[in-house]
């Protein structure tokens, strides 16, 4: 499963959640206090059998991107929705141990 690693400032522009257990089928601007807006919050919900569905939508703000496997010093940029059940947390942007650079 690929790490997805994010601007931790920024938040989502929308958030999806589907739950059919606990009823839940909404989606929301993060601003509006309608429910969790952090992507660590958000990424905990992912991980639970109670969420079918927990995506975000994501813009160049974000910062967001995963490494690819064949070349793990590429960043691949990733934006619109994203489902967070695809991807585990890699934290803020500042956690990515992969040293970045060109000749």
């Amino acid at each position: 499963m690929k790490k997805l690693f994010y601007n931790p400032i920024e938040h989502p522009v929308a958030v999806k959640l589907e739950s059919k257990i606990l009823g839940v089928n909404k989606q929301y601007e993060p601003y509006t206090g309608e429910g969790p807006i952090g992507m660590e919050e958000l990424f905990k919900l992912a991980a639970t059998d109670s969420f079918e569905k927990v995506e975000v939508k994501l813009t160049a703000h974000n910062q967001a991107y995963y490494r690819d496997s064949k070349n793990p010093f590429e960043q691949v940029p990733v934006e619109g929705w994203v489902s967070l059940k695809d991807y585990k947390n890699g934290g803020g942007y500042l956690k990515d141990r992969t040293i970045s650079f060109k000749l």
